[in-house]
């Protein structure tokens, strides 16, 4: 083997390398943030709960005297609009307060992601995630009916929100998530709900129905008046 020739492929292997390292420098620049598997935002959702107890589908003090009840639509926009805006201030002032605690239950009527979306929260519940794998998915919206919510992306979702996935796995398929599903329903048509998202304020001193989009100062009132 020629001296010429071996420099000429150990020449090639360098630049091999180099324009490697610049490819995988660019994915990283350029990816919005992403967290792995296509899920981005996890971090800062992580951040969000960050201190905060939860049980099942609430998040706050299991003794706060009152209770938020947010019903939604994991294809609803408007729902996603919440969990960036909304959710975050009621987080910081009324349930790291001690004043109230979040609970979030699913309903699926946009579409066959919605049902997808639903189970997937609700199986979250047995690990006490729920609230991490929610804002996941309403931070990866995507196009109504568009497919965008399918099993592999709940999944790899959940995976990024910390869940274990074999357990996941196996509660996304049980019969009793199912059921907790209609459960979901039933409560929904009760608390007098027709859109998401639908908040309900219950406390010792009664409940509020708020649907549609409150903003933080129509939660306090309500959370002091049910107080």
């Amino acid at each position: 083997m020629s001296r010429k020739w071996i420099i000429r492929t150990v020449a090639a292997a360098i630049l091999v390398l180099a324009a490697l390292i610049t490819l995988s420098a660019c994915s990283s620049d350029d990816d919005g943030g992403d967290d792995g598997a296509g899920v981005t935002g996890v971090a800062e959702i992580t951040e969000r709960f960050q201190g905060l107890p939860q049980s099942g589908q609430t998040v706050g003090e299991e003794n706060a005297p009152v209770e938020i009840v947010e019903y939604g639509d994991m294809q609803c926009p408007f729902c996603a609009t919440a969990a960036e805006s909304l959710n975050p201030q009621i987080l910081d002032e009324l349930v790291r307060t001690g004043d109230a605690k979040l609970t979030f239950v699913p309903v699926a009527f946009i579409g066959p992601d919605s049902e997808t979306g639903a189970l997937a929260v609700l199986a979250a519940a047995n690990q006490d995630l729920t609230w991490n794998l929610t804002e996941i998915l309403f931070a990866n919206q995507g196009d109504e009916n568009s497919g965008w919510l399918s099993e592999d992306f709940a999944r790899d979702a959940a995976a990024a929100a910390g869940l274990d996935l074999a357990t996941f796995d196996e509660d996304f398929q049980a019969d009793e998530t199912v059921e907790a599903l209609f459960d979901s329903r039933e409560r929904f048509t009760s608390d007098e709900g027709s859109g998401t998202p639908h908040y309900v304020v219950r406390g010792p001193n009664g409940q509020q129905i708020i649907p549609g989009q409150p903003t933080i100062e129509d939660l306090q009132q309500a959370v002091q008046e049910v107080s």
